[in-house]
């Protein structure tokens, strides 16, 4: 007879060399699915009822009324250890039967179901065991979709044939089933198949056997089998009905046949879900500067006191004299066209004024600001902003009141009017807070100055949302669920904002953050996921739109490629050209729908070990995704770590996935900073010759190539050229058996501005931006010992640090919150100890010796130390203060970046470093918030860039002004000669001038021409030049000087240029500067743009 479920057993295994070896079942995957685990059993006998404390799985998913169940070990309380049956049950409770004492056991317990058998093969519980891989590396247990495993048939029956039907396939028709057949010449009693599930559930394989006589089995398959997996072999009975007892059920009319009724004897299988895998792009690297409306919800001001207001920055910049012309301050009046959506949500289109007007001087914000006060609702969002008055003031003239530069009959060429966000009870009330003039250290604080949305200027005087080329486009379509079942469920997308509210202004009670990482206990592939990090939301649409603005506010500076600027004192001004290009960080997770969609295909009862449904993103953290139960190339390492002057090494994980919170830099006075994280300015002040003594290593288990560092910089305007900017230089080097080897680099967190001569190139981390290498032939794998022995001559402050104190000392405040205050410690304390750290106090004035303390969560300063520890209120002379261990790991890469914590799971042991050095001389104000590797498919780095054109209207032009506009057209000629002219287009085109070459770059207006224009030539500078007809009407050309001949005559003649500009588009306006219709090509007008409200 051929063989029946009684005679045969199906083990999994992770190797095939498993499978072979294999004398039992001992090494094989375990069997889950009728026991469950709790570490805390709590029974009362009036009730009956059993609660249990985190129970796996949950007591309702394996067990049903009338079941009997079998509690252990022994040791329980007797009655309680035994067979009971179950009279009720829920997620966490157990009602009982029989008699059950008052009892509490704290120790792990087990509960069996003695009634019936529910076998499964899944990853829950696997990543108790390890096995050996193919190259000899441990690994711990795992059974995932997508990675092949080994399966062993054992047979009492000796066979010629084996047969598995996974039930993955179409159906199970031996024409749609996915099948496997091992066949022999004698029979033999195992056979091993290997299989990869590239479906995501809960599969019932059903096996037939041949025996050696030919005769073969029917197809047997588990007992829970829905009708679904067999209904194309067996068509008229429902299977899982029949039969009541624990043997195989009494039916003789179908080739199938189930192994039991209620004590399943073959495994199914439910591997766990392989994660998806984020891909992002985007439609475009680089996107002008334009309107940014998502300050308007993270702003948590009530939609009802949202308002802008339009403000000249002249005075900021030393154009405009500080004292203004009438009440303090300059207004243009009627100057910007401005559309926004109210508070209820209306489309309103109004001219409104600008002014430098700031919170002293509010009343002059009436007609700056909209809605108009008193309107009934706020702002919602900004749609497009217009520059009215094109006119362009020249510097040096005397407007009203006798000053220079104090015309408002329109802007100065290197003048912006922003639209700047403010809450209009500071404009009634007393603080004016969010009224006052740019100021970057106040955007670090809550309800103080408010962003930008956008800026206008004769440069760039129309911005929209509804522009292309001011937003982006982020695609994550292309993200791949990796089971064919399953489907992208989610996408989140961190747009590099750092906001502190969601998209829609709401808040979460008890979320700071936007980005957390998730416990190792959670178990999910994610840092965007997970507890505490709800502020990065989900979407379902693939697809989304961004833009991003330029903004002194956070702390952006401008180059100095101004053609000529005079400032309010008559002197030459710099520093007021176009913002440096900003760079932003996407970065994009995806979410399948294998667990939380309609269409979930999570097995309830082995979730727990199945919950890997969102994408791989970059990280610096090891407990989140080095942990048992994961494939290899699942598993990820990273670390990262700063020092600086204070020797303390301080491992930034924590710290890198906030956004309210500093990695390096800064000072105290920000959110959590201490002066471990401060930049320590090198001992001479020279970032050239000077010694390093801040340091940023980054670690991971791969190779990478590029790092994105987020900086928010608290420089004011025109910080670069006040005298006192700071300076910064970085360098790299890599790890290497022989020590840390010097690497070049590409620093794009620098300005490329050679004209700075303060600083010259000492301008790395003045901006967000990537720093990126090729990667070394030599770079090495390693731990933090293996890097020349683990001798770095980089000294760092071990645990053991202490202060022996002679001074006096206080021990004030109440229990739990105390504080010691020393007088003149000979080390700071906040240079040696960090909060959670245990320390020792002894030689008290009260004889107390060695005390141990925890250091309280507010740390210490430089003169105190906050204690979570009751002592005695004293006050005396002398004590020691030692480190006697600590309580939370120090995080240093001694103690954490080691052979322990870093093993050998991708075939090297520890991880690939970079360490940065930086050199920094007065870098209080450099502020860098986080840093991520950006090498990778699921980021993308954004240039923001300045759309503001840099007028040539003060250039001395000497040669005829040409340019030509033309059509485009589609013409069609009949035989007779006649065309059909149809316009189809227009053409864009050059505009071609000239000028001398005087040779003086110091002087007026006209003579840095020919300097100035090749400078804009090299570096593709945007420029605009206005040409003026006899009607008195204008022509504004907007584009780039696309070549630059120079003739150099022989003799005495001065040298002639001839100048190129492409053009990009024009506009067209009156002698009073306004406008004759929009922007539009050189070649002309075709149809109307589109917009929001017709004119």
């Amino acid at each position: 007879m051929a063989a029946r479920p009684t005679d045969f057993v199906v083990t999994v295994y992770p190797t095939k060399q498993a499978a072979v070896d294999a004398i039992d079942q001992t090494t094989a995957y375990r069997i889950v699915g009728s026991q469950l685990t709790a570490s805390r059993i709590v029974s009362v006998a009036s009730t009956k009822v059993i609660t249990l404390t985190s129970p796996s799985p949950a007591p309702d998913e394996i067990f049903d009324v009338g079941d009997s169940i079998t509690i252990g070990p022994s040791s329980l309380t007797d009655p309680l250890d035994g067979t009971h049956t179950v009279a009720a049950v829920s997620a966490t409770t157990i009602t009982v039967s029989t008699t059950v004492p008052d009892a509490d056991h704290t120790l792990a317990v087990t509960i069996d179901n003695a009634s019936k058998k529910r076998s499964h093969v899944a990853n829950i519980n696997q990543d108790n065991d390890t096995y050996s891989d193919e190259n000899g590396i441990t690994q711990s247990s795992h059974y995932f979709t997508h990675k092949r495993y080994y399966y062993r048939v054992d047979s009492l029956t000796p066979s010629t044939e084996f047969y598995i039907d996974w039930d993955d396939g179409e159906d199970n028709t031996p024409q749609n089933a996915n099948y496997s057949v091992q066949k022999f010449t004698y029979p033999t009693n195992t056979a091993i198949f290997e299989h990869t599930y590239t479906k995501h559930g809960q599969f019932f394989p059903l096996i037939r056997l041949t025996n050696a006589h030919g005769f073969k089995s029917k197809f047997y398959t588990n007992c829970e089998a829905p009708r679904s997996s067999y209904r194309e072999l067996e068509n008229f009975f429902d299977l899982t009905h029949i039969g009541q007892s624990a043997s195989a059920p009494a039916q003789d009319k179908s080739i199938v046949s189930l192994d039991s009724a209620i004590y399943s004897r073959i495994p199914n299988f439910v591997p766990a879900n392989y994660p998806p895998t984020a891909i992002l792009k985007t439609d475009r690297n680089a996107v002008f500067s334009g309107i940014d409306n998502s300050i308007s919800s993270d702003s948590g001001i009530d939609i009802a006191d949202r308002r802008a207001f339009c403000y000249i920055d002249g005075i900021d910049l030393g154009i405009r004299h500080a004292s203004g012309i009438s009440g303090g301050v300059y207004t243009i009046d009627n100057c910007l066209e401005v559309t926004y959506v109210n508070g209820n949500d209306e489309i309103i289109k109004e001219t409104v004024s600008a002014t430098t007007a700031t919170g002293t001087t509010a009343a002059s914000l009436v007609n700056a600001m909209f809605p108009a006060a008193g309107a009934g609702y706020g702002l919602k969002e900004v749609l497009s902003v217009k520059l009215v008055n094109l006119t362009e003031n020249q510097y040096g003239d005397a407007g009203t009141g006798g000053k220079i530069n104090a015309k408002i009959t329109g802007l100065y060429p290197d003048e912006r009017i922003w639209i700047r966000l403010f809450d209009d009870s500071d404009r009634t009330g007393t603080d004016n807070d969010s009224l006052q003039a740019f100021n970057s250290a106040d955007a670090h604080t809550a309800n103080k100055i408010y962003p930008s949305f956008c800026y206008v200027s004769n440069g760039n005087p129309y911005v929209s949302t509804n522009e292309p080329k001011y937003y982006v486009s982020a695609d994550g379509s292309e993200s791949i669920p990796r089971n064919s079942n399953v489907d992208i469920y989610k996408y989140y997308l961190y747009d590099d904002k750092l906001r502190k509210r969601k998209k829609d202004g709401t808040y979460s009670a008890g979320v700071t953050d936007l980005i957390a990482e998730a416990t190792a206990s959670i178990q999910v592939s994610d840092l965007f996921g997970g507890t505490g990090a709800t502020q990065v939301e989900s979407t379902d649409h693939s697809k989304q739109t961004l833009s991003y603005t330029h903004d002194w506010q956070m702390g952006h500076q401008t180059d100095d490629t101004e053609f000529y600027a005079k400032g309010s004192d008559s002197n030459q001004l710099t520093g007021v050209g176009r913002f440096f290009d900003e760079f932003r960080l996407l970065r994009l997770q995806v979410e399948d729908g294998s667990i939380d969609s309609t269409d979930s295909t999570v097995v309830t009862l082995t979730q727990d070990g199945d919950t890997m449904d969102r994408s791989f993103i970059e990280h610096f953290g090891n407990y989140s995704y080095n942990i048992p139960g994961r494939p290899p190339e699942l598993k990820s390492i990273g670390s990262l770590f700063y020092k600086n002057g204070t020797n303390i090494w301080r491992d930034l994980n924590q710290e890198n996935n906030l956004t309210s919170h500093l990695i390096m830099g800064g000072n105290s006075d920000r959110g959590g900073n201490d002066v471990q994280l401060t930049l320590s300015d090198t001992a001479t002040g020279d970032t050239m010759a000077g010694i390093a003594k801040n340091f940023l290593l980054c670690v991971r288990d791969r190779k990478f190539t590029k790092i994105f560092l987020r900086q928010f910089n608290k420089m004011t305007p025109r910080t670069l050229h006040g005298g006192s900017a700071p300076q910064c230089r970085i360098q790299a080097y890599y790890s290497h058996s022989s020590g840390w080897k010097p690497m070049p680099i590409r620093d794009n967190t620098t300005l490329d501005d050679h004209v700075i001569t303060d600083i010259g190139q000492a301008t790395s981390l003045f901006r967000s931006g990537t720093i990126e290498w090729d990667i070394p032939d030599d770079w090495e794998s390693h731990v933090s010992g293996g890097i020349n022995g683990g001798s770095w001559n980089i000294t760092g402050r071990s645990n053991t640090a202490n202060i022996s104190h002679v001074g006096g000392y206080t021990v004030t405040g109440s229990a739990g919150s105390q504080v010691i205050t020393l007088s003149g410690p000979p080390e700071a304390p906040n240079t040696i100890f960090l909060p959670g750290d245990v320390i020792t106090l002894s030689g008290m004035d009260n004889g107390a010796n060695n005390i141990n303390i925890t250091v309280h969560d507010d740390g210490c300063t430089a003169t105190t130390i906050k204690t979570s520890t009751t002592l005695t209120n004293e006050t005396g002379t002398g004590c020691t203060i030692s480190a006697a261990g600590t309580a939370n790991d120090r995080g240093t890469p001694g103690s954490t970046w080691t052979s322990t914590k870093w093993p050998q799971t991708h075939g090297e042991e520890g991880g690939y470093a970079i360490l940065f050095t930086i050199k920094s001389a007065n870098a209080s104000i450099i502020e860098s918030m986080m840093t991520h590797i950006c090498d990778n498919q699921h980021s993308r780095v954004i240039k923001i860039v300045d759309p503001k054109h840099i007028s040539l209207n003060a250039a001395m032009v000497a040669q005829s002004v040409g340019f030509t506009r033309q059509g485009k057209y589609y013409q069609v000629t009949d035989r007779l000669g006649r065309a059909d002219i149809r316009r189809i287009g227009a053409q864009s085109g050059n505009i071609t001038f000239g000028g001398v070459d005087l040779g003086d770059n110091t002087a007026g207006t006209g003579s840095r021409t020919r300097e100035r224009l090749v400078d804009y030539q090299k570096k593709g500078t945007p420029v605009y030049y206005d040409v003026r007809h006899k009607n008195g009407t204008y022509t504004r050309f907007f584009g780039v000087i696309a070549s630059l001949s120079e003739d150099m005559p022989t003799g005495n003649a001065p040298p002639k240029f001839a100048i190129n500009m492409t053009v990009s588009h024009i506009v067209e306006f009156a002698s009073d500067g306004t406008w004759d219709d929009e922007l539009i090509s050189l070649g002309g007008k075709v149809g109307g743009a589109s917009s929001y409200l017709l004119h």
